[in-house]
Formats: C-alpha cells, structure tokens, sequence
C-alpha cells in the first residue's frame, strides 16, 4: 500500500515537472505522452528508493538515468538533449520542491492541492517575470509547418546572420535539426529520400567562415506558422533545410529562422 501511495504522489509531481519544464523549454507538448512518461519516472524512481534507500549515493546517482528516460519519453528527443534537459529539469525540481514544502508547513491543505498550487504558482512567475526575460535575451517562436501530410512543431530561434536562399524559388531558406525531422519522420532526410518518394527537395548551396562550400538539402513545406505572443505570421510556402549539427547548446531551439520571415513576413 505504501509503495502504490509513493507511486501516485511521484507520478503526479512527476506531470507537474514536465508540464512546467515543457513551457519553458517551448515544447509542444502532448498530455497523454506526459501522463505514461511520468508514469515510468515515477515507478523507477520508487523502485530506486525501494531497495537502494539504504545506499545514498548509488540512489543519487541512479535518478539521473531514470530522469533521461522520462524526459526522452515524453518530449521526445535523443539521450543527448534528454541529459541536457535534465539540468533544467534539477533546477526546477529544487525550486518547486522549495515552494511545494513552505506551501505545506503554511497551509492545512491536502499534498495535491499543495502540488497544484506549486504549478500555478510557478507558471504564474515565469509568464510575469521568466518570460519576458527570455525573450530579451533571444527571439523564440512557436514554429509550425507541414511537410509530407505530417505537421511538425518546434521551438525557432531568428538568426540574423542567415543569408541562405533557394536558388530556384528564391525563397529564405530556415535551418532545422535532423534530429527534430527524425523525431517526426523515423529517418534521416537522406533515408527518408532512399525510402520514400518525394518531389519537394531542394540542394541549397552554402558558405561557412573557416570552411569550404557545399551544399545542404532541404524540403520545400507549405502552411508555415511562426507565432510569438500576439504576432502570428503565416507563410503558404518555406524552404527548410536539414542540418546534421545540433543548432542549441543548451536544446532551446531546434530550428534557425530566417529574418526575412519576421521582417517582410516572406
């Protein structure tokens, strides 16, 4: 009975954690996926205290993996950005753990209520002050666009030193992860190519400083959404092209817009 107790209070703060860090990490985020992702975290995480309590540091050091699967799980991403957002996901966890506790001691209220309030109370905090500060430090946008009859969903980012554009249509050409195509489509572009076909390609020719020329594939998508706060700009055709190399250190984006689309909406 005890151990179904710790389950359902571990699972329950285990949504609230990934809800909060999808918000911040501009995540589209897909509830079910959330509820069967801390599900797994939350049944680990109790078998770790279940029968390694007595060995603190192996159980400190157990969490990390259990913490990567589930957010590999419910956002998902690869083992690499997983570990990367766990860093996020620490700092968050004290901080709620902190306000979840002075909420306790304060208030005669049951732990979910506690839970609840914890979340809201944060969500709150970071869309009067978190948010604004982010957005100061770089231009982030919700990025939808539709390639192949699947919609992808991703966090862009503008680059202001992006000069790339399609040779044939003249289009501003965006840069996107393989690993987000791969998170929609199950295959590199390359793969995806060999395996399927398909007449939207474009071979974009580049420059880099400190490196020779070459050239980039990309894919020709309709219906492209790029939303920040009140601003909606919506373009019926882009060119997005696939980069091998991750475009964020820290995982924050997953796509390079171009500035032509936020300045002439084209």
């Amino acid at each position: 009975m005890y151990f179904i107790e710790m389950f359902f209070e571990q699972w329950v703060m285990g949504i609230i954690q990934l809800i909060l860090l999808g918000t911040i990490l501009k995540k589209k985020m897909e509830y079910l996926r959330m509820l069967y992702s801390a599900g797994i975290g939350s049944f680990l995480g109790c078998l770790i205290l279940e029968f390694c309590s007595k060995y603190h540091t192996l159980s400190f050091l157990m969490i990390e993996p259990v913490l990567i699967i589930t957010i590999k799980a419910a956002y998902g991403v690869s083992v690499k950005k997983a570990g990367t957002y766990s860093l996020y996901a620490w700092i968050l966890a004290f901080v709620s753990g902190g306000i979840f506790t002075v909420i306790r001691q304060h208030f005669s209220l049951p732990w979910i209520i506690c839970a609840l309030s914890t979340m809201f109370f944060l969500r709150r905090v970071y869309e009067l002050l978190g948010k604004d500060l982010l957005e100061k430090q770089g231009n982030f946008y919700e990025v939808e666009f539709i390639w192949n009859h699947t919609k992808v969903c991703v966090c862009g980012f503008v680059d202001t030193g992006n000069f790339l554009y399609d040779p044939i249509s003249h289009l501003p050409v965006c840069i996107l992860e393989e690993e987000a195509f791969k998170r929609y489509f199950h295959h590199s572009l390359e793969e995806f190519i060999k395996k399927y076909e398909t007449d939207k390609i474009r071979l974009i020719p580049y420059r880099s400083i400190g490196k020779e020329g070459g050239i980039m594939t990309a894919i020709f998508v309709s219906d492209l959404k790029i939303v920040e706060e009140k601003r909606r700009i919506e373009v019926p055709h882009a060119v997005i092209a696939v980069s091998k190399v991750s475009l964020s250190k820290w995982g924050q984006y997953e796509i390079l817009l171009h500035p032509d689309l936020i300045k002439n909406g084209r």
